[in-house]
């Protein structure tokens, strides 16, 4: 899996754990979520990390998603990608499995 275009993917692939590929895709901002969040679930999926690509699913729907008039996500939709950080931010860490539970 090597790209030019987007150095990401050879990152993933590099990576030896899926904790080491959960802190990559922390480090993303919502700007390359948004422009390759597609390509990213798949690189996810490809590599066996389905947590990953749950998670960056979880934050494409959100900066996809209809605000309301004061620019806020609905409060379902804030809680599911807040439990889905904080899961993979402990998985991350070396705690969990990378999903939320509760």
């Amino acid at each position: 899996m090597v790209s030019t275009a987007f150095p990401i993917f050879d990152q993933l692939a590099a990576a030896t754990s899926n904790r080491e590929r959960a802190t990559i895709l922390l480090r993303l901002s919502d700007g390359l979520v948004l422009e390759y969040g597609t390509g990213i679930i798949a690189a996810c999926r490809a590599l066996k990390f389905a947590a990953g690509a749950a998670f960056i699913n979880e934050r494409l729907a959100g900066l996809l998603a209809v605000r309301d008039a004061h620019g806020l996500l609905p409060q379902w939709r804030a809680n599911a990608a807040e439990a889905w950080r904080m899961a993979i931010s402990e998985f991350a860490a070396g705690k969990g499995d990378g999903v939320p539970h509760g």
